[in-house]
């Protein structure tokens, strides 16, 4: 015989409207296979018919009603005795705080929260907030995890520290595609209500109440109705703010341009693939199916940006997102596709490709390992500073590429590109003093408490000032160690106390560690060169950069017309961090060459730095006219992608990432031969590699370019090609392999 499967009783507040107990269906059916399950739920509608239809044993207690519902709690824990299931997935913060209670008193072995609605998202007064807190607050104690539905609703716990890291998942609603809206009752749909009167019909979907702030696309529409007399609004839904919001239409002169729909003939996913746009003015949303909905159906989307629909949409691919509350840009966004069918095809397109990720196919096997108790291992990064230069984009590049492995925080000095990343994706951000060398000793306290309060099962150590003290103290702790050597230190042995403690600052994070990781093969023989690594624990892993960071031919034109760049001349960008280690000196001084023969060519100096100041002196004592200083480096990618021809005449390197940037968006580059860009690219291949401090060389590299446009469309070609070797789908399964291979091994 085979052994019993294991039983799963799912359990929500309400089995009425919205989209909460349509996804508990769905999760019934895709779960069908893997255990016995049954349902409790307060009230009676969708879930209780499907359970009826499909044989489930299923239960209704007063949950639906808060003023009762101690009494709730009691049938609850009374159904849970009699059923005695091993896993109990709570939906939904009423009905997860009664059911964590009960389920806690009743012992259920694995209870599960499935944050639907998150009660802080109602924090309008101060009874609320200590309610809504406490709601789920007790919900998260009491489980053993918290599966957000977005990585934005994940981030909202993480900061209020309803749950640990460790139990907190991210699982998104699933979507049957199978249950998409048959065409024949579309079409009755828009024959019944004469869609072809109309150039454009855009849709809202949802409960009219305060959160889907429907007066926001009323006022919006006032705009719209305007410009575009031949575009009409259906509002489907009902709810107590219908009264208010009519009156609203109609104060603002377009009740004619708005038809409100109540009945129940036709579902909300029909009349949005009839239409030819959703518009979603959510105040919040701990998901949005409707989104979803749009998207599978190869409509355009413009909806708020708020958590939830930034979850799912990205901003000019599936749709357009909105501040909420800015009812003139949301004009704006819906008048931008109503005059451009093909846009909305062709997010419409990219709609369906993403709905496919919320497929059960897709969505099962995250669902299992939420209901399991095995956790994701814990991967915690350390970093010195989250600042400017290369290094936040290769630790956002690992974060990205671990995350379908590992569940990952970081903790780092200061706030910067890492930490806006954590905030967009639900990462768990510990932010201290930037570690400098100079204060070791006060960063090893620090580090010690958040490292035993985290308790990751790996750690990996970004750069030098944070590896020395980082593999001091996870070796203390007994927590496999990965020393990611960004920033090599012995680079900068210029006297005898620097050569000191740079030797320590390496030595001790490479003998420490349990795996090293070198970023470039220049870098690897000066690490051998001086015996600071153990050559089998050591790795090659470079820096990465993404197909999808190619910047558009629109995002390089618009750079040249706000700058005013003529097509006629030959532009050079340099990017860089104006510090002695980038020797912008030596390009200004081989620029001063070019200028002699070549003046049309223009130079494009992005960054700022200490040195900016003596540069700029430097280049009016050279009579550097055509030579441009445009200050911060935040928008480096885009000035690259516009450029002709990339200079780069670093002293060192880690890895460079402008050499990477250069070549995916298809330009040639001259630079110096120096660790951490030689091995970047080819010399006469993708560009020229130059001995550093020859100016005459370095200039004559550059005006061969300047003056032979097929030379550098040949380069740039090769560099696209070039590029596809630094995918970090190709360079970081090395990376994977070794975490995983050291939690492997842990004791």
């Amino acid at each position: 015989m085979s052994a019993p499967r294991p039983r799963l009783t799912h359990l929500i507040h309400l089995d009425g409207p919205g989209g909460g107990p349509q996804s508990t269906i769905t999760q019934l059916t895709t779960l069908a296979g893997h255990f016995d399950q049954s349902a409790i739920y307060g009230g009676r509608g969708r879930i209780a018919a499907y359970c009826e239809e499909h044989k489930l044993p299923h239960y209704r207690v007063a949950l639906d009603r808060k003023r009762i519902l101690a009494f709730g709690i009691w049938q609850t824990w009374r159904k849970l005795r009699k059923i005695r299931p091993d896993v109990l997935v709570l939906h939904g913060q009423w009905g997860a705080v009664a059911g964590a209670i009960a389920g806690w008193f009743a012992r259920v072995p694995y209870r599960v929260y499935i944050a639907r609605w998150p009660a802080f998202y109602a924090d309008w007064d101060l009874p609320r907030c200590i309610r809504n807190y406490l709601t789920e607050k007790i919900t998260c104690r009491l489980t053993h995890q918290t599966v957000c539905l977005t990585e934005s609703s994940r981030y909202q716990f993480l900061l209020r520290r309803l749950a640990p890291e460790k139990k907190l998942s991210v699982v998104p609603n699933a979507i049957p595609f199978d249950g998409a809206p048959d065409p024949a009752r579309v079409e009755a749909l828009r024959q019944r209500y004469h869609f072809d009167r109309y150039a454009c019909n855009v849709i809202s979907v949802g409960r009219l109440e305060q959160q889907k702030r429907n007066d926001w696309l009323i006022e919006s529409w006032s705009r719209v109705a305007k410009a575009h007399p031949n575009a009409h609004l259906w509002i489907i839904g009902r709810g107590p703010k219908q009264a208010e919001w009519k009156q609203l239409s109609a104060d603002l002169g377009v009740e004619d341009r708005v038809t409100w729909i109540e009945e129940q003939d036709f579902k909300g996913a029909e009349f949005i693939a009839a239409g030819d746009i959703l518009a979603h003015t959510a105040l919040f949303e701990s998901f949005g199916n409707v989104v979803i909905e749009a998207m599978m159906a190869g409509k355009a989307i413009v909806a708020t940006e708020v958590d939830g629909p930034r979850s799912i949409i990205s901003n000019e691919v599936e749709g357009l997102l909105v501040r909420p509350g800015d009812t003139a840009a949301f004009a704006d966004a819906l008048c931008r596709l109503i005059l451009d069918p093909a846009t909305r095809e062709k997010m419409g397109e990219a709609g369906k490709r993403s709905a496919h990720e919320y497929a059960p196919d897709r969505i099962a096997p995250r669902l299992l390992e939420a209901f399991s108790k095995r956790p994701r291992p814990l991967v915690t990064h350390i970093v010195h500073l989250d600042g400017p230069g290369g290094g936040p984009p290769l630790i956002i590049d690992m974060m990205r590429f671990l995350a379908s492995s590992f569940d990952q925080n970081i903790i780092a000095g200061g706030r910067g590109r890492v930490a806006q990343y954590c905030e967009r994706n639900g990462i768990a951000y510990h932010e201290i003093h930037p570690i400098r060398p100079s204060k070791w000793l006060r960063a090893g306290p620090v580090l010690w408490m958040k490292l035993r309060k985290i308790k990751p099962d790996a750690v990996i150590l970004h750069g030098q000032p944070a590896g020395p003290v980082g593999a001091l103290i996870t070796k203390h702790l007994g927590i496999p160690t990965i020393y990611s050597a960004e920033w090599p230190a012995f680079y900068t042995d210029w006297d005898i106390l620097r050569v000191v403690r740079n030797h320590l600052a390496e030595a001790i994070p490479c003998k420490l560690s349990d795996a090293t990781i070198i970023l470039s093969e220049g870098n690897y023989y000066q690490y051998l060169v001086r015996r600071l690594i153990i050559e089998e624990r050591t790795t090659i892993i470079p820096n990465t950069i993404s197909p999808h960071e190619a910047l558009s031919e629109s995002a390089r034109m618009r750079v040249r017309e706000e700058f005013g760049w003529n097509p006629d001349d030959c532009h050079v960008v340099t990017v860089a961090r104006l510090t002695d280690q980038k020797r912008v000196d030596w390009l200004l001084r081989a620029w001063a060459i070019v200028c002699k023969a070549e003046p049309r060519a223009k130079l494009w100096v992005v960054g700022d730095g200490p040195e900016e100041e003596a540069l700029q002196k430097l280049a009016e004592e050279l009579r550097l006219t055509n030579c441009t200083f445009l200050g911060s480096p935040m928008r480096g990618a885009y000035f690259i992608a516009a450029s002709d021809i990339v200079a780069m005449t670093t002293l060192y390197e880690g890895h460079a990432r402008i050499p990477l940037e250069a070549m995916l968006n298809g330009k040639p580059i001259v630079a110096n031969r120096a660790d951490g860009v030689s091995n970047s690219f080819s010399n006469g291949v993708e560009g020229f590699l130059v001995p550093p401090a020859n100016a005459e060389l370095f200039a004559a590299r550059l005006l061969e370019l300047i003056r032979d446009p097929e030379l550098r469309t040949r380069m740039g070609a090769n560099g696209i090609e070039r590029a596809k070797i630094y995918n970090p789908a190709v360079v970081f399964e090395k990376l994977r392999a070794v975490v995983a291979n050291l939690i492997e091994k842990r004791p």
